[in-house]
């Protein structure tokens, strides 16, 4: 039995030692498989299979997909996780790995990329030429990668081992890989450091497509990305997007120990791949830009984590899969965040050295095999001499997690009690505990504990201060009394910007949750006027901007616009619109968000002129500085009309605009408020002239759109059978997930029963997720109003 499926087979072969065996092909669609069923019993041993097979290559990012630039055209196989089939006959399951010897003929002006390096490029006639490929080490099929079409590619560079670098892009747009290929090179020869291993494959490199489902894919030799993750010119190009590209990159490199050469052995342990490369891609990131100071950005990433397993829907890092539909669903924010802080923790209560070696004695054991979770919590075991697995089965198998309630009990003494944390302040106890590793930080120095049961306690110094959250270090929410609160409010200084980042995120949640007000939690924004940290005023941003969405009342947007102007306006006071030299990148980044928040929330009249100003040049040839025309964009939006709207939508189209350009128009395309400038951006979404992968961005950012929602959404329903349904499923996830944003009394009900009916097996749980925090957020949208209406801030 092999997996296919879409495939037209004009024969298949057995043979096993130069002799031919008869069998019966037959079809089994339901389980996309062919059967191959002998006259004779087979007994166990090598065999040989020869099939004769042809398939179309699709539109639809799935399989053999088409790819387009202009008048450029692109084929590729990105065949994660289950789309090997489409392409060949297989055993399409990651337990079967084996080695492939690939070979290809195509037009013979184009380039082939494959997983392995070139071994021979031949002529052939008709204008084709034929390449061969060096055979990979042990790969699971979802690793396989092809592409053909007019690719260029930058100098090839060495590691300090001898593996060749480079990255490819299409025709045209090489010089601009420069900055990706070196972040490539940077981050292999880190990972090898830090593994132990050399890299596994006989060559490293990023391939940028113009259409690609996801952000990236760790294909073995050939990673694909999303272009314009790849064409960077730093010159042209806004400081989070170059943070973005390497972050990137090294989150796809660290696959290529984990997940690549260490395969997990069913989807059921995708976090073995996502996890790990998250939490050990950051570690790479840091090491190779330590001025960056990626833990914030970690921290920051931990809270879409913590939202997720906040719904009584989530679903533990570890849980059973049965199908490839089902795991899809499982690609979020508890596969990636939430299982790399569950990672962090565990190694902040190991020690990074013990961490470390752990980690090595899992990959070397595991190196071009399958393994389990258990495999590698019995690494990590035996390398500490403690029982980790104990520690660790409950956090991966459980879903959820804890809040850990602390009260003032003396005048040292503070009480410990946890439970489950849900956003829903309706949901029943579950008397679910786990084994936290909490690290407290002090004045007078961090205390480390495991706090099992539901009950504990910790001693600080008299009159002391705590942060139940020393670093950002640990995934559970927490709860302090009234006299905790207040001296930690009082010391906000001596936090560092993560500790600061936690508490913020932390407040909104219990706001949000009903378990606090969201009078505290601006009472906490008053307490951070002085806040400097970029990462802690984007978290602060994005909170403002929910009640700005979400909470239509006087009140409530008095409230976001003077907090705005507060915390922001001597932001940019300070940096002014254009960059100085030698600025960091904090500064550019704190630059677009303060533009961004007082531009969009506080509705500042000289914030508003000037970007429209800088808009106008931009278009008129002028090009203004990449981290503030992003910003600038967006609001002119706001304030634009129809004609603005074509004009972006011009320069969408026209791939002389270069990818950065083009990822500003489409953040900037679904902000627009005038009827007829939405209008053309609602067409543009369903005619096709947006991307497919472009399509779950500017959904969701309609659907937060509170003067365009209702039209995104008429025009989301109307068209959901013939533009989403048929999409690549990430994609129409994405699309789908957007909805839960559509909060309003006038929409949330009718949204809520058309996801009802959405039955697509690889929807189940995206659909209950999306109707759980449609739910949930209009709950805490109206409960904030109507706090706010009895008690104005």
């Amino acid at each position: 039995m092999l997996h296919a499926r879409d495939l037209t087979l004009s024969g298949v072969a057995l043979t096993r030692d130069a002799r031919s065996l008869a069998a019966r092909l037959s079809h089994d669609d339901e389980a996309q498989t062919i059967v191959l069923e002998t006259t004779t019993r087979l007994e166990p041993g090598p065999l040989s299979i020869e099939a004769q097979f042809a398939g179309a290559i699709r539109a639809d990012l799935k399989g053999l997909y088409r790819s387009t630039r202009g008048a450029q055209r692109f084929a590729m196989a990105v065949v994660f996780p289950s789309e090997a089939r489409r392409v060949f006959p297989c055993f399409d399951e990651p337990a079967f790995k084996a080695r492939f010897a690939l070979e290809l003929t195509a037009p013979s002006d184009l380039t082939a990329i494959a997983n392995a390096r070139t071994i021979e490029r031949r002529s052939t006639a008709g204008g084709r030429a034929h390449w061969r490929f060096a055979e990979t080490p042990p790969l699971s099929t979802y690793l396989l990668m092809i592409a053909v079409g007019p690719f260029e590619g930058t100098d090839t560079v060495p590691t300090r081992d001898g593996t060749p670098v480079r990255v490819w892009l299409p025709t045209g747009l090489a010089t601009e890989g420069v900055y990706a290929r070196d972040a490539h090179r940077a981050a292999v020869e880190w990972l090898e450091d830090y593994t132990g291993i050399a890299y596994p494959y006989d060559k490293v490199e990023g391939v940028g497509v113009p259409d690609f489902p996801a952000g990236a894919m760790e294909n073995p030799g050939a990673i694909t990305y999303r272009l314009d993750l790849l064409a960077i010119d730093p010159a042209r190009t806004a400081s989070n997007r170059l943070k973005a590209c390497v972050s990137t990159v090294a989150h796809e490199l660290t696959h290529m120990w984990w997940g690549d050469l260490a395969t997990l052995a069913w989807w059921d342990d995708i976090w073995l791949n996502e996890s790990f490369a998250t939490f050990v891609g950051h570690k790479a990131e840091d090491a190779v830009h330590p001025e960056w100071d990626v833990w914030r950005e970690f921290a920051a990433g931990s809270s879409r984590g913590f939202a997720l397993d906040a719904l009584a829907s989530t679903h533990a890092i570890h849980s059973e899969v049965a199908t490839a539909e089902e795991a899809l669903q499982r690609f979020d924010a508890i596969s990636y965040e939430k299982g790399a802080t569950v990672l962090r923790m565990i190694e902040s209560y190991l020690g990074e050295e013990v961490f470390r070696e752990g980690v090595r004695l899992y990959l070397e054991r595991y190196r071009e095999r399958n393994a389990t979770a258990v495999d590698f919590w019995r690494a990590l075991d035996d390398a500490s001499g403690k029982d980790i697995t104990a520690i660790a089965m409950s956090w991966i198998t459980e879903p959820g997690h804890p809040i850990v309630s602390l009260r003032l009990d003396g005048e040292t003494r503070v009480e410990l009690r946890q439970s489950r944390f849900f956003l829903d302040p309706e949901a029943p106890p579950t008397g679910q505990r786990w084994p936290v590793p909490l690290t407290v930080a002090t004045g007078e120095g961090p205390i480390k504990a495991l706090f099992e049961g539901e009950r504990g306690e910790v001693e600080i110094a008299r009159g002391g201060w705590l942060h139940p959250n020393a670093g950002a270090t640990g995934f559970y929410r927490y709860a302090l009394d009234a006299p905790l609160r207040r001296r930690l409010l009082a010391n906000l200084d001596a936090l560092d910007a993560t500790e600061r980042l936690s508490l913020v995120d932390n407040e909104w949640a219990l706001a949000f949750a009903g378990r606090s007000t969201l009078a505290d939690y601006l009472a906490l924004l008053d307490a951070l006027r002085a806040e400097s940290d970029r990462v802690v005023l984007r978290a602060i941003s994005a909170h403002l901007r929910w009640l700005a969405t979400h909470v239509p009342s006087s009140e409530v947007g008095a409230a976001v616009a003077s907090r705005a102007r507060d915390l922001f306006a001597h932001h940019l006071a300070r940096l002014g619109w254009d960059p100085a030299p030698g600025e960091t990148e904090d500064d550019l980044e704190l630059r677009a968000i303060a533009i961004g928040t007082l531009g969009e929330l506080a509705g500042t009249p000289d914030v508003r002129e000037a970007a429209a100003s800088r808009v106008a040049a931009h278009l008129a040839g002028r090009p203004q500085p990449p981290d503030v025309i992003g910003a600038a964009l967006r609001i002119a939006a706001r304030e634009g009309d129809a004609a603005l709207a074509r004009t972006l939508l011009a320069r969408l189209t026209d791939s002389a605009s270069g990818p950065q350009e083009q990822r500003r128009i489409l953040d900037a395309l679904p902000v627009f408020r005038e009827r007829a400038a939405v209008e053309t951006a609602i067409a543009a979404l369903f005619d096709g002239t947006v991307r497919d992968q472009d399509l779950p961005g500017m959904l969701g950012e309609g659907f937060r759109n509170a003067s365009a929602r209702a039209a995104f959404w008429q025009a989301f329903r109307d068209g959901y059978a013939e533009r989403i349904a048929p999409l690549e499923a990430f994609v129409r996830q994405g699309c789908v997930m957007g909805t839960g944003q559509l909060t309003p009394a006038s929409l949330r009900p009718e949204v809520d029963a058309f996801l009802g009916g959405i039955d697509d097996p690889d929807m189940h749980e995206v659909v209950a997720r999306t109707r759980e925090t449609l739910r949930l957020g209009a709950r805490a949208a109206s409960a904030m109003a109507d706090a706010l209406a009895v008690a104005p801030a």
